[in-house]
């Protein structure tokens, strides 16, 4: 038996919109990111879910939380799902960053350590764990997961078996859904990166 399961990336925040790092800020979502999340809530609303499992940062609960209302099911925060966590690099741009050679090293190699962000090992292990957990205890229902960028760009790669630094090779955009089919022995990706409406973003 195999569980549906949705990804969702959370609607667009000012941050989002300026160029920021978020990490896990308190940031809410912007007017544009609430209109995201109000469209995905009512395309999701055929699909029935079962239940919703979000990142526990506010911009995720809310994006969840208009998901829930429009397909009228449960929602729970998952840390799994959370954001990368970010110490000095929080809040700035690249351009602010430009002068930092952590963060050259950090984007050529996604495994490259430093004290200002959570190694992608840590990020792999939470949601690896996640995918563990939904493999052993199949859905007949779909479940949306509601997180960030990189958490769900490695969620699509360990689920089709793709190599651990590949996650940069594909998009996941602001208010974006996915779907993937999650077997015991074999998993499938649907769709990726669809935008619902004419409400797109191309941040990062």
């Amino acid at each position: 038996m195999a569980t549906q399961v949705v990804l969702v990336r959370h609607g667009v925040t000012d941050w989002n919109e300026e160029g920021r790092l978020l990490g896990r800020s308190d940031t809410p979502l912007n007017d544009r990111g609430r209109a995201q999340a109000a469209a995905v809530g009512e395309a999701l609303r055929a699909l029935q879910p079962g239940e919703i499992f979000s990142s526990p940062q506010p911009r995720t609960l809310q994006t969840a939380e208009a998901i829930a209302t429009a397909c009228d099911c449960p929602l729970r925060p998952d840390d799994r799902l959370a954001e990368v966590w970010l110490r000095a690099w929080q809040g700035k741009t690249f351009a602010d960053l430009h002068d930092d050679p952590d963060v050259h090293a950090y984007l050529r190699d996604p495994f490259h350590r430093s004290d200002e962000i959570e190694p992608i090992a840590s990020v792999r292990e939470r949601i690896t764990a996640l995918i563990d957990e939904l493999r052993a205890e199949p859905r007949d229902a779909p479940v949306v997961l509601v997180s960030h960028g990189d958490p769900l760009r490695i969620f699509v790669a360990e689920l089709i078996g793709l190599p651990p630094g590949s996650f940069r090779g594909f998009a996941i955009d602001n208010g974006s859904i996915s779907l993937a089919r999650l077997g015991r022995k074999r998993s499938l990706v649907q769709l990726l990166n669809w935008l619902p409406g004419d409400l797109t973003t191309r941040t990062s």
